[in-house]
């Protein structure tokens, strides 16, 4: 039986999507609103689903963030994007994210499909452009790398911000004022596809963990 997650930050859409799964013989082995918590239990949980499906726009964290950082890191669970909206307008970026497919919420057939082919790590939508579980890591690891050459500045400031400095800290160690320093941060962000100074902490440690340049 296929184990399945949920997360979509309507609860509605959970339990509907978790009732006609289950009714197509899948075991939905939770539902969430918080594509936190999903990121938790996917990364940290022994009981890893074999393929998540997450909504696109979520509160605390998009679907597409949340795909990238479990694909960066491990090549289970599939994962399957759903949307309200027409789905072309995300299928370059859930392709980049290193997702196995993308259906509108209301194609329940077409969902289970893809669910189906995710669960052996496969994509039912390769037509599309998405690839399986391990091309898809190994196309977003290649895409990391090759776009995340720091500064010799912007690489100090983020590993000063992971190494526990302050802002403050920062300017009164590099000699530069706080505008300076926000810039190396935004910079360092855009390259490493960072929404937030937390997320490209963590990306650059990620990076250097395995060995990757930055």
């Amino acid at each position: 039986m296929i184990t399945v997650g949920i997360v979509d930050n309507d609860p509605y859409a959970v339990s509907v999507l978790s009732k006609l799964l289950r009714e197509s013989g899948m075991d939905v082995q939770w539902g969430t609103t918080s594509a936190s918590a999903a990121l938790r239990r996917c990364l940290f949980e022994s009981a890893t689903p074999q393929v998540l499906v997450s909504d696109v726009q979520m509160d605390d964290m998009n679907g597409m963030e949340l795909c990238r950082q479990i694909r960066q890191r491990k090549t289970t669970p599939g994962i399957i994007m759903i949307t309200a909206y027409p789905p072309k307008r995300y299928l370059e970026q859930a392709v980049r994210a290193g997702a196995q497919g993308l259906y509108l919420k209301t194609d329940v057939a077409g969902i289970r499909t893809g669910v189906r082919a995710a669960a052996t790590g496969d994509t039912a939508q390769s037509d599309s452009g998405f690839l399986n579980c391990v091309e898809a890591r190994n196309a977003l690891l290649r895409n990391v790398s090759s776009k995340s050459e720091l500064s010799e500045r912007e690489r100090t400031v983020i590993a000063m911000y992971a190494d526990g400095f302050t802002t403050d800290d920062i300017m009164r160690k590099l000699s530069v004022s706080k505008g300076t320093v926000a810039t190396y941060e935004r910079r360092a962000c855009a390259k490493l596809g960072a929404a937030t100074r937390a997320q490209a902490v963590a990306k650059y440690v990620r990076l250097l963990t395995t060995g990757m340049t930055c």
